[in-house]
């Protein structure tokens, strides 16, 4: 049986602490990580993290957009797709 989960993924600076940004706008928000993985690609010098975040708080939708506030870069599917 499989299961879909809704993930996000977020492009980083890649380079040793890279994830630093993104990981202190989502503690600081109180948003959970429930697991990540990196993709094996790069667009720029981008890596490309996947996560499944989880809020009591806020909805998927809401987690977006904060991470967009923050200057955090979504990627999305069809970008991906390019790859």
């Amino acid at each position: 049986m499989a299961k879909t989960n809704h993930v996000i993924c977020i492009a980083v600076p890649n380079q040793p602490a890279g994830l630093d940004k993104a990981l202190a706008v989502i503690e600081e928000n109180n948003i959970s990580v429930e697991y990540m993985y990196s993709l094996n690609y790069i667009i720029g010098n981008k890596a490309l993290m996947v996560l499944r975040l989880k809020s009591d708080e806020m909805e998927r939708a809401k987690i977006a957009e904060l991470l967009c506030e923050n200057e955090i870069v979504m990627v999305t599917q069809s970008d991906i797709n390019k790859l």
